[in-house]
């Protein structure tokens, strides 16, 4: 994923709290808070960012993941996961591609997709 991807059909905002079990099938920006699970519609190329503003505390399965916020959950992602400087990870981490940046922060496993699983 280029990291100067900005097509995001959907941005929550700062200030936004949501909770609850979340499908996206597209870019999503978020600058909130989400409180529950996300994951993608199957046979969907969706990617997420979550800004430094942003916090999860949940699970994450999606494609494509750029972090500069905080996630307490785990995260499944297939494609690319780029920790940026300031991203807060607490969770296992399985990744296809994985990119961390100094002054990123992680505590807990990492394990890489096999290159057939998900075939």
């Amino acid at each position: 994923m280029s990291q100067a991807k900005t097509n995001y059909s959907t941005i929550i905002n700062r200030g936004v709290s949501l909770e609850g079990e979340f499908r996206i099938k597209e870019g999503v920006m978020l600058q909130g808070y989400i409180l529950g699970s996300i994951t993608t519609e199957p046979d969907t190329v969706a990617h997420l960012h979550i800004a430094s503003s942003g916090r999860v505390k949940g699970d994450i399965n999606v494609p494509e993941l750029i972090i500069d916020g905080i996630v307490e959950g785990d995260i499944d992602c297939s494609g690319d996961l780029v920790l940026r400087e300031g991203a807060r990870v607490a969770g296992n981490v399985r990744y296809g591609r994985l990119k961390i940046a100094p002054g990123a922060h992680l505590q807990g496993q990492l394990m890489p997709f096999s290159e057939h699983e998900g075939e």
